[in-house]
């Protein structure tokens, strides 16, 4: 009785509501885009991941965006493909076969990248870079597989919405970095 007399006075205690989640997240995930291309140039905290690079090039040359509006405009399409993903597939307390794949399918992936792009990047940003890229993505790797495992275990909304979260947080920062000469 006492419990649900705490939870009516504060209704916080049960948590944030799934649609809050995900609007967290996507403002998380649009600043982790939008810091991908902010310095202008491949740096180690802009690593100008492809999936918010190739857009943002599209509208430098078609549009021709000042850098500072291209740093708002550019992460809306991980962003949305992030805010569709979850109202889709992220409402649930454990985390489905559709992200599981989705997220293989990203990682496989951006290790066929890095394999491909791992010596060009060594000559063009330097081996400290490269490995650096390299490093974020494994943590990534990492994060992902341990929020999983807790999912599994213990499903709930919080841990399925955060494996999301985490999932397109990389996807727009740190998953396919430039290794290359830029044009």
């Amino acid at each position: 009785m006492v419990n649900v007399d705490r939870q009516r006075r504060l209704p916080f205690l049960k948590g944030p509501s799934p649609s809050a989640l995900i609007l967290a997240g996507a403002c998380i995930v649009f600043l982790a885009c939008a810091l991908t291309i902010s310095s202008g140039y491949p740096q180690w905290y802009a690593p100008f991941s492809l999936p918010v690079v190739i857009p943002a090039m599209h509208l430098d040359v078609n549009v021709n965006l000042s850098n500072s509006i291209l740093v708002l405009v550019a992460p809306i399409p991980i962003v949305t493909l992030y805010l569709a993903w979850s109202f889709l597939f992220g409402r649930s307390r454990t985390i489905g076969n559709a992200s599981r794949w989705l997220a293989v399918f990203f990682l496989a992936l951006s290790f066929v990248w890095y394999c491909l792009g791992i010596l060009q990047g060594i000559d063009y940003h330097g081996s400290i870079h490269t490995l650096l890229m390299v490093g974020f993505s494994l943590v990534f790797l990492v994060v992902l597989s341990l929020i999983f495992m807790v999912n599994r275990r213990n499903p709930s909304r919080l841990s399925a919405q955060f494996f999301h979260i985490v999932l397109f947080t990389w996807l727009g920062w740190v998953s396919f970095p430039w290794l290359g000469e830029l044009p």
